[in-house]
């Protein structure tokens, strides 16, 4: 006993009674039913604090005192030894043993144990342990194989003979335990994880009924076999080490055990592994099973391997596979354990390469074994689509029962830019057990995330991160803070310190310097560029994740600083450090990482003004169906294209095939981020003169959760106002609106705000508000590098200058935004058209200007570009004073669009005009 118990029982007590069960005081066991369930050490150490402190609470930190006194223990021994217990003490006993949330677990028998009086027996051995060793090895229960013969009497004959010894296939769940003791030594742990790998990678493959008792799995009232694995050693060197199988379930009294020499343990294991197989599922694998043909040192190399991949520990995991590699070849099992951590590095080239040799074994192995292997092989040759089609088909065949198979189509889905068909597979299920839960909430989240389902991605990464705590897996507790930390700033949400700040103590109990090192990073990424320059950790972690062969790392880390150079409006830096992650995915050969650097890249080209690159890079980007994230932001960038090419019935038919594409769930809802949609939808119906379109789009378009988009619709809203006639309703939002764009933490998004927050001042005739707002901006937008930006800003002080009469000041600007027009951009182009008409006028050219004006007017026509015609009209009128339109039309299109403001007459320097013209301007531009 681990701490000394007051017992409840005299000192000389053998056996305690508890209702129909016996508790074995001296061979740590149960009986009950007539079946004997034996217990570890560990496991009957807490069986008796509970019998000696009945009614208590224990908190697990009491137990983890009393039961592993002076030992470093990992949370799951607890659940674990729980776990066993109850299977142990059966259907009705079980309930004994109850959680008491957030505090422990309480022992509460009906009555106390009461002791059983000694019976004469024969002597019995001093131990279990010797009781094993000197009896002969036990015979498995013959199946009485000579029952119902009938025709075909030899065949039944025979395979009674093969199969003498194999009883029944279980029909409930199987239920594969090992009982770790943090005591043990690593000489005599890793043949018992050695053991439980190996049998649960093939049960796994070959039934969909086999469960890990370590995930504390709610009882269902399903039928279970249990088998208890235990590798036991000598107590010297000179002994033999003893293998065992315990089976607890109907029909299954007989344990497999072996004896073995220390040089014959890990052939030893492989041959009861294949017995519990045999036993399990005898028509699912034959003689040509997978052979363990490993040395001692291999084999613990391999076991330090599979442990280092479980803990996410990807370098480490691959220096052990390759150690074994290097003595064992041939052992293709290692090999394509070591083409998956490549593969979650990111090393693709490297992982496909490894994969190519473990071919052969591959190939050699029973069929049951070869599809889960198969859609994991297509999975890190990145064929997501057909990934993704093996794990769905291996989820039905297993009759929902192997969730980890439906997690591991949604992630592959995800991963082929299809989120939305990803969040339909996770939509109804979610695992019972925590342990297994953890991933699931984790992908979940990455998936809404990707969908920018911003409220659900938060609870999601949210609940992860408590379920881990609770766990105490502080490598998964880390990545979903991280994971959440996204989510808030996808979401234009502040992100607290503390975030980092447990993420980083996280990743430094889980041992994981790198991670440590990303955290700090990532929450230097986002702060100041000051605080950035002067003392980041930036350039140390792409040394460190470089020298480890993280190529995940290395494109994530170069990504998020691309975008922090954006968000600061540096576009040099930005596009930079975008291009160095696409070239260090594509060395990799990182299809996944370089898609998403791809979308990053066009978002660039689409502030940059770059407008034939970013057709080139749409095309490319949507030669494949799209979902969520990528769909968006292709479908987005694609409206902007369209709308500044004047292609506005193209734009509209994009924007209902995004909205298909981002439509989710049975509901067929959009999810949060297609307000951005909405936005643009209300832009393309301003042109086309429908408002009150314009306006149910804006309305849309104002969603909290982005700020950004919520203000852009505000202006629109604003512009709405100016050109329905109610300039007094524009103004009174103007003010607050001003605060809140020069609030914008995002560089380049506050310049587009800006310059449009500016515009709708110029219209309403406040100039020196309207040249206030864009001028500081200038230097910082001339040095970005945005053209876009920089040209749309310079038409504006165009416009402001006109307006201001600075004629030779006009010139200036258009000069220079004209130097950054390209040729297919109409929406820009028209408004420096515009400009260049009332040049034309102030220098006499009326004729030149009138046929400038004359050529806008037609191409406005032949584009639908209703708001340009009339801009066309009101100058027409000013200017000219003459119809270029007929007068049917333009009252048609005046009384069906409702754009009774629509006018450019705000924009004419004053001295050029007559008495007339003096007092029509004043009409639409009070004083």
């Amino acid at each position: 006993m681990s701490e000394g118990f007051s017992q409840l029982w005299p000192a000389n007590t053998h056996r305690l009674r508890l209702g129909e069960i016996e508790i074995d005081l001296r061979f740590r066991s149960i009986h009950r039913l007539g079946s004997v369930h034996e217990l570890n050490q560990r496991c009957f150490d807490l069986l008796q604090l509970f019998l000696s402190e009945p009614g208590v609470v224990h908190s697990r930190e009491e137990i983890f005192r009393r039961v592993w006194p002076g030992v470093v223990v990992e949370d799951a021994n607890i659940t674990t030894s729980i776990w066993v217990l109850r299977k142990a003490l059966g259907e009705g006993a079980k309930r004994w043993i109850r959680t008491v949330p957030k505090q422990g677990y309480v022992f509460d028998p009906p009555g106390p144990p009461e002791p059983v009086l000694p019976v004469e027996t024969a002597a019995r051995p001093e131990s279990a342990a010797a009781a094993v060793a000197s009896a002969p090895p036990p015979r498995l229960r013959r199946r009485p194989w000579f029952i119902g013969i009938a025709a075909g009497a030899l065949c039944l004959l025979l395979l009674g003979f093969l199969h003498a010894g194999v009883e029944r296939a279980p029909r409930g769940r199987i239920v594969l335990v090992t009982q770790p003791d943090a005591a043990l030594s690593s000489e005599a742990r890793w043949p018992l994880e050695l053991m439980h790998g190996w049998l649960d990678w093939q049960l796994r493959s070959v039934s969909d009924r086999v469960v890990v008792g370590r995930d504390n799995r709610e009882e269902d009232g399903k039928e279970e076999l249990i088998v208890l694995l235990s590798v036991e050693m000598p107590a010297d060197s000179r002994g033999d080490w003893q293998v065992r199988a315990n089976f607890h379930g109907a029909g299954y009294e007989n344990d497999i055990v072996r004896r073995t020499a220390p040089d014959k343990l890990v052939e030893t294991i492989g041959q009861v592994s294949h017995a519990v197989l045999q036993r399990l599922v005898p028509q699912a694998l034959d003689q040509a099973a997978p052979v363990l043909k490993l040395d001692a040192a291999s084999a613990a190399e391999l076991v330090r391997g599979t442990t280092a991949e479980q803990r996410r520990r990807w370098n480490d995991a691959v220096a052990s596979y390759r150690k074994v590699l290097l003595n064992a070849p041939e052992f293709g099992f290692a090999r394509l354990r070591l083409a998956q951590c490549l593969a979650e590095l990111g090393q693709s080239n490297a992982a496909k390469a490894e994969l190519a040799q473990a071919r052969s074994w591959m190939e050699q192995l029973p069929a049951a074994l070869q599809p889960p292997l198969r859609a994991q092989a297509l999975a890190i040759r990145q064929e997501y689509v057909a990934a993704a089609a093996a794990f769905g088909a291996l989820w039905k065949n297993s009759a929902g029962e192997r969730t980890d198979f439906r997690l591991a189509e949604a992630s592959n889905l995800r991963k082929a830019g299809r989120s939305r068909d990803a969040q339909e597979r996770l939509a109804q299920l979610e695992p019972r057990s925590p342990a297994q839960a953890v991933p699931w909430l984790l992908e979940r989240a990455e998936i809404q995330l990707a969908n920018r389902d911003q409220a659900l991605a938060q609870a999601a990464a949210g609940s992860a991160m408590e379920v881990a705590r609770n766990l105490g897996w502080d490598r998964e507790r880390a990545q979903a803070a991280l994971l959440l930390a996204d989510v808030l700033g996808a979401a234009g949400r502040p992100v607290a310190d503390s975030l980092f700040e447990d993420a980083a103590a996280a990743f430094t109990l889980a041992g994981d310097r790198l991670g440590v090192l990303r955290t700090q990073v990532y929450r230097e990424l986002r702060g100041d560029a000051d605080s950035l320059a002067a003392g980041s950790h930036l350039d140390e972690l792409l040394v460190e994740a470089r020298a480890a062969g993280n190529v995940a790392v290395e494109v994530d880390t170069l990504r998020r600083a691309g975008q922090f150079h954006f968000r600061h409006g540096d576009a040099r830096l930005a596009r930079e450090r975008f291009e160095q992650a696409r070239a260090v995915a594509a060395a990799a050969g990182d299809a996944y990482q370089q898609r998403a650097v791809e979308v990053l890249l066009l978002r660039q080209d689409g502030y940059r003004n770059e407008l034939a690159a970013m057709q080139r890079r749409i095309d490319a980007l949507g030669a494949e169906p799209l979902q969520g994230a990528m769909a968006y932001w292709v479908g987005m960038l694609s409206l902007r294209l369209q709308t500044r090419r004047g292609q506005y019935e193209a734009g509209l038919a994009t924007l209902q095939r995004t909205e298909d594409q981002l439509r989710a769930g049975e509901t067929r809802s959009l999810p949060q981020i297609a307000a951005g949609l909405a936005c643009q939808r209300g832009t393309i119906y301003v042109y086309q003169g429908r408002l009150a379109d314009a306006h149910t789009a804006f309305q849309a378009c104002q969603a909290p959760e982005f700020p950004y988009f919520a203000r852009y619709a505000r202006i629109g809203q604003v512009v709405l106002d100016m050109l329905g006639g109610d300039k007094e309703a524009a103004r009174r939002q103007l003010q607050v609106l001003r605060a809140e764009v020069e609030s914008e933490p995002v560089q380049p998004e506050r310049w587009v705000l800006s310059t449009n927050l500016a515009r709708a001042y110029s219209t309403l005739g406040d100039q020196d508000a309207a040249r206030s707002l864009l001028e500081p901006l200038m230097p910082a937008i001339v040095n970005s590098g945005y053209a876009a930006v920089e040209l749309d800003a310079r038409t504006s002080l165009a416009e402001i200058a006109l307006a201001s009469g600075e004629l030779s000041e006009a010139e200036h600007q258009a000069r220079a935004a004209a130097a950054l027009l390209p040729a297919d951009d109409w929406f820009a182009s028209t408004r420096l058209r515009y400009v260049g008409v009332v040049l034309d006028y102030a220098h006499g050219r009326r004729e030149q200007a009138g046929r400038a004006l004359g050529a806008i007017h037609e191409e406005a026509r032949k584009r639908g570009d209703v708001l340009a015609e009339l801009y066309a009209h009101s100058l027409a009128d000013e200017l000219l004073a003459t119809a270029i339109c007929p007068a049917e039309r333009r009252s048609t299109l005046l009384l069906h669009s409702g754009m009774s403001g629509a006018s450019y007459a705000w924009m004419l320097p004053r001295h050029l005009l007559g008495d007339a013209a003096v007092a029509s301007v004043h009409k639409l531009v009070p004083p």
